[in-house]
């Protein structure tokens, strides 16, 4: 007890040094801040103590139970924690005397911060009020002081446009083959390959035919012996030698041979395959050595020029559809070129899952630069000669999405946003909405101009000259 009565003294005495030192105060506000930044230090190695003293005293139970420590060893450790638990609570002691010192001595100094605060702002304000006083120019004053913008106008004319509508689409051979064995035989040779072109009777496969030339050569033969026999029987029966049955017989073989000459010699025909049409040839389905069967697929053969172009049109367009009617198409493969294609058939029938027409186009290939099956793209002329106004490029300008120009009125400038349409010649832009048919718009300077705006008109230009 008496050293825990000690320990305590200390800590009082210290807890009253710290607090005179903080009364006394720092020369900057580091010396301010040090005693309560130590203060705080104090406090947390005192429960930091406390903590490690708690986990170390476990009384005389747990340590007979685990055979720890004599009963001497067990009385001094009773006594070292006790004294630690003394000068904790001297150390917190002091801790909290600190904290509580440093927040009596600051409270007066917050409550005069405020109050000069509010002075500096209130001189702030009357300052700018004075500033305004001393210059009261209005707004109505800085726009009449404005100087007027020199301009160049141009006239808002009406002109002829083609209107066009977007397409996508796929070609399509105009004729596409497959080329089949109409025999038995094997295939002895081939003339011609994927990617080949042929003309129309050139022969592509040709089937091995000895069997039906040796079949051919005994069916001859046995026919000028048939024909000698009814030559005999014709004279025989014209003198009532031989009967009427009989002849009639020799007759028929002599005809059923030449039946069968006949049909070798179109087999032999069929040994030879040629191609029933011009074009390229898209694929090869058999090879030499192997043996075609009946109906067995040989070649697909696709005509290339010219080509389809099929592409489903919105109904909305449907009454300007007709045949003959120009399509401009495009390939990716050649960007920089366009084809030209004629409607040649229209669907009667729309399609009612996306209410469209189909349409097909002939398109002429005779370069061969596109194939079957390419994506197209391009427009449809379904108006080539529709009114519009135009204005010149030049009065135009877009900022956010917005197209926009300038009427000039009564000498002022008038934004109007517009919704510009296509391109007219080389240096106009129809106008598909905004503006009216004779006003003036603002061509040179346009981007110093403002709405309401004031100008000033130094020559009035055509378009074309305008626009240039």
């Amino acid at each position: 007890m008496a050293r825990a009565a000690r320990a305590d003294g200390r800590g009082r005495a210290r807890a009253r040094r710290v607090v005179r030192r903080a009364r006394a105060g720092g020369r900057d506000a580091r010396d301010r801040d040090a005693p309560r930044v130590r203060a705080h230090r104090r406090l947390e190695s005192a429960r930091r103590r406390r903590s490690r003293a708690h986990r170390g005293d476990r009384g005389p139970d747990v340590s007979s139970r685990r055979g720890g420590r004599p009963p001497e060893r067990q009385e001094h450790a009773t006594r070292q924690g006790r004294g630690a638990r003394a000068r904790r609570w001297s150390t917190t002691v002091t801790a909290r005397a600190t904290l509580a010192a440093l927040a009596s001595r600051r409270a007066p100094m917050r409550a005069l911060v405020a109050p000069a605060f509010v002075v500096t702002a209130l001189g702030a304000l009357a300052l700018v009020a004075t500033s305004c006083a001393d210059h009261p120019t209005t707004a109505t004053e800085t726009a009449a002081a404005q100087p007027a913008i020199a301009v160049a106008v141009a006239p808002v004319t009406s002109a002829t446009v083609e209107r066009t509508t977007d397409l996508v689409g796929s070609f399509f051979a105009n004729e596409e083959v497959t080329v089949a064995s109409q025999i038995e035989a094997r295939v002895v040779w081939l003339g011609a390959d994927m990617g080949d072109h042929v003309a129309q009777g050139d022969a592509i496969v040709r089937f091995d035919d000895a069997d039906l030339q040796a079949q051919l050569r005994e069916v001859e033969a046995r026919l000028v012996r048939a024909h000698d026999d009814d030559e005999r029987a014709r004279s025989l029966r014209a003198s009532g030698i031989m009967s009427r049955q009989e002849a009639e017989r020799m007759w028929s073989d002599a005809a059923v041979l030449e039946a069968q000459r006949d049909l070798l010699k179109v087999k032999l025909d069929r040994t030879v395959i040629r191609a029933p049409l011009g074009g390229g040839v898209a694929t090869r389905f058999v090879s030499v050595g192997e043996v075609a069967q009946i109906g067995r697929p040989l070649f697909k053969i696709v005509q290339d020029d010219p080509l389809k172009f099929r592409t489903p049109i919105p109904e909305r367009f449907a009454s300007f559809l007709h045949i003959g009617q120009e399509v401009r198409l495009g390939v990716a493969a050649y960007a920089d070129r366009r084809f030209i294609g004629r409607i040649t058939r229209i669907n009667p029938a729309a399609e009612e899952a996306n209410r469209s027409i189909l349409i097909e186009a002939e398109v002429a290939n005779p370069e061969g630069l596109m194939k079957p099956g390419y994506f197209g793209s391009g427009e449809i002329v379904y108006d080539s000669a529709a009114p519009a106004l135009v204005v010149p490029e030049a009065a135009l300008t877009t900022f956010a999405g917005l197209t926009k120009l300038f009427v000039v009125k009564d000498g002022k400038a008038e934004e109007r946003v517009v919704r510009a349409g296509v391109t007219v010649g080389e240096h106009q832009r129809e106008i598909a909405d905004g503006v009216a048919a004779g006003e003036e718009v603002a061509v040179t300077n346009v981007d110093r101009l403002e709405n309401g705006a004031p100008v000033t008109v130094t020559r009035a230009e055509p378009v074309a000259a305008a626009a240039q």
